[in-house]
């Protein structure tokens, strides 16, 4: 019976073991393109297949930053394992929108994130896309969208305008290389502040605001397939147990 337990447990060894921990892993660069912004119409509109996008115009003093977009993304970090990280930074920079032309704004606009990774001297590529929604709101209203007055706060300068993360989902890929199997977390943008999943901001009129993007990573030993030799092996002892059962 002795013979058995030890088998059973050198198997079960076989079956759960896996490598050490992770030897690295790096974030090389975090990219991010503006793949589309509707309605496609909207005044001004220009930067969709790049990292800023812009839209608005049509001041008649000619002194006018457009409102936008635009995303700054990491490069060369080497996070510890199961701790956050900050991967890049969204800027909404916002200017009063003309107003007497349709569409002066933006309804929408998508990005897609690409994080280019080095684990363990493996190349891996990890993508995700995030969907943001713009309210821009009128600076003539006496009591703004976000339900505060004119002019004071955060709508010193006029109503605040809104955007609001509408895709902000966690999202985990895990992938494996060598006897290691690795989880890679990204959060969506925020701050710990509000929490992990959720986001929006009010930027006020001529000023930015900017909302980063987390993420975290664990490993794994991966399962080790029991070889054929061995699954006879574990049959011959179960065997071997219950025939001495039947003998007493």
């Amino acid at each position: 019976m002795r013979i058995g337990k030890f088998a059973v447990a050198a198997l079960a060894g076989v079956w759960l073991a896996g490598a050490a921990a992770a030897a690295s892993f790096s974030i090389d660069s975090v990219s991010g393109i503006w793949t589309s912004a509707t309605p496609v119409e909207a005044t001004g509109l220009s930067g969709v297949g790049s990292s800023h996008i812009a839209w608005g115009g049509g001041h008649p003093d000619g002194n006018y930053l457009q409102t936008s977009f635009d995303f700054a993304g990491a490069a060369g970090l080497m996070p510890a394992e199961d701790a956050w990280f900050e991967a890049g930074t969204f800027t909404h920079y916002n200017s009063a929108t003309a107003s007497g032309t349709y569409p002066s704004s933006i309804f929408d606009a998508t990005l897609k994130l690409t994080f280019n990774l080095t684990v363990d001297g493996a190349a891996k590529v990890v993508e995700r896309v995030f969907d943001f929604a713009v309210r821009d709101t009128r600076n003539s209203d006496a009591v703004c969208a976000n339900g505060l007055a004119n002019g004071v706060g955060v709508n010193v300068n006029g109503c605040a305008d809104r955007v609001r993360l509408a895709d902000n989902e966690a999202v985990n890929t895990s992938f494996k290389v060598g006897d290691t199997v690795y989880h890679f977390d990204i959060s969506g943008f925020g701050t710990f502040a509000f929490g992990a999943g959720y986001y929006r901001i009010w930027t006020p009129e001529n000023e930015a605001k900017q909302a980063s993007i987390y993420g975290r990573y664990w490993s794994e030993p991966a399962p080790v397939p029991l070889p054929a030799a061995g699954w006879l092996l574990l049959a011959g002892v179960g065997a071997m147990a219950a025939t001495r059962r039947r003998r007493r």
